[in-house]
């Protein structure tokens, strides 16, 4: 899977990585990823990524959906 970055913020040990998933611009697509240690992305950077835990949130309500 594939993160086109927007911005990412470091946090120490790791960083927050914001973006979209593929071709996707529109709020369906977009993900934040808590990735190991530091890193220095950028807006159009392409991040390879395979998620371990998955967390999805409803968009209305913005409550975690299980």
């Amino acid at each position: 899977m594939v993160i086109n970055v927007t911005n990412n913020e470091n946090l120490g040990m790791n960083t927050l990585v914001y973006g979209h998933l593929g071709q996707t611009a529109d709020a369906s697509g977009r993900v934040s990823a808590k990735l190991k240690g530091w890193m220095d992305y950028t807006g159009g950077d392409q991040v390879k990524v395979a998620f371990l835990r998955k967390h999805f949130f409803d968009p209305e309500t913005t409550n975690a959906i299980r």
